[in-house]
C-alpha cells in the first residue's frame, strides 16, 4: 500500500526561529503523524548521509515537541538529492507528513515556508539594482547572449535598474507562507513595514516580473508578524492553520 505524504519546507536565515515554528506546529498538531528532517547542504560532502543521534539537541527538540521521527540529513551543496533522500531510513518510517528544515534536498515540495527576523534599522527587503548583463559564469554565446543582454538593458540600450531581494532572503519570493518573528513589541513597526514589501511581490507588476517572473504564481503570500515564543499569538495561530492545510490536502 502506497503512503501519500505531503512535504513542507521551512527555510530562513540562521537564528530566525525556524525550529521554534516547527515546535509550535508539532505541539498544536492533533491529526497527523509528522516527521522532521534537519537538512544541511555541505560543500565538502560527496555523498548524502543521515543520522538520528539521541544526543543531537535539535533533533531532541523535534521529538519533545511531538515529531513521530527525526533525523539530520546532509547532502552535497549545489544539487538536489531526490532519490537518495527518498531511500533514507527516515523516509522508510511511517508518517503522514514530512517537515524539512534548513536547506532544500528536494526541488519540489507541497508548501514552502520562510521564517525571518525584522530587518535592522532602515534596511529594505526590496532593493533596486543595476542589471549588468549576462552572468559571466553562464556559457552563452551568439543570439541567446545578445537577446538576454537586450532584455536587461531595456529599449534604450542602457543598463536598466531592476527590483531584487536582499541576498540573505533569496528564496523568499517563491514561498507561500512567510513569518516575521518578533521578539519585542518595539520590533513590530519594522516588521509591518517588511510585511508590506512582501505583499508587493505579488501585487506590484514590476516587482513581480523582476523578482519572480516565470518561476512563480500570483497567488497571494500568507504572511504574518508573530512572536513565535508566544503560543497564544493570534498571527502565529493563523500561520499554523495555513501550514496544516498542506497536510490535510488530498488529491
Amino acid at each position: 500500500m502506497s503512503i501519500e505524504r505531503h512535504l513542507v519546507h521551512v527555510a530562513g536565515t540562521a537564528g530566525s526561529g525556524k525550529t521554534t515554528l516547527i515546535e509550535r506546529l508539532l505541539e498544536s498538531n492533533r491529526s497527523r503523524l509528522l516527521a522532521v528532517a534537519r537538512c544541511e547542504a555541505c560543500c565538502d560532502r560527496e555523498r548524502p548521509a543521515e543520522s538520528n543521534a539521541k544526543r543531537d539537541a535539535e533533533l531532541a527538540r523535534y521529538r519533545e515537541a511531538g515529531a513521530s521521527s527525526a533525523a539530520r540529513y546532509r547532502f552535497p551543496a549545489g544539487e538536489f538529492a531526490h532519490d537518495d533522500f527518498y531511500s533514507t531510513e527516515f523516509m522508510a518510517d511511517y508518517s503522514e507528513g514530512i517537515l524539512l528544515e534548513g536547506d532544500a534536498p528536494l526541488e519540489y515540495v507541497d508548501l514552502a515556508v520562510h521564517v525571518m527576523r525584522p530587518l535592522p534599522g532602515k534596511q529594505k527587503l526590496l532593493r533596486r539594482a543595476v542589471a549588468r548583463g549576462p552572468n559571466p559564469t553562464w556559457e552563452m554565446t551568439g543570439d541567446l547572449a545578445r537577446m538576454l543582454a537586450a532584455l536587461l538593458q531595456g529599449p534604450s540600450g542602457k543598463r536598466g535598474r531592476h527590483w531584487t531581494l536582499a541576498d540573505e532572503h533569496s528564496g523568499l519570493e517563491l514561498a507561500q507562507v512567510v513569518v516575521i518573528n518578533v521578539r519585542d513589541e518595539r520590533e513590530r513597526e519594522r516588521a509591518e513595514s517588511t510585511l508590506r514589501e512582501i505583499g508587493r511581490l505579488r501585487s506590484d507588476e514590476s516587482v513581480f516580473q523582476d523578482v519572480i517572473g516565470w518561476r512563480g504564481r500570483r497567488t497571494p503570500i500568507t504572511a504574518g508578524v508573530a512572536d513565535l515564543s508566544d503560543r497564544r499569538d493570534p498571527s502565529l495561530k493563523r500561520v499554523l492553520t495555513r501550514i496544516k492545510r498542506a497536510f490535510n490536502t488530498r488529491a
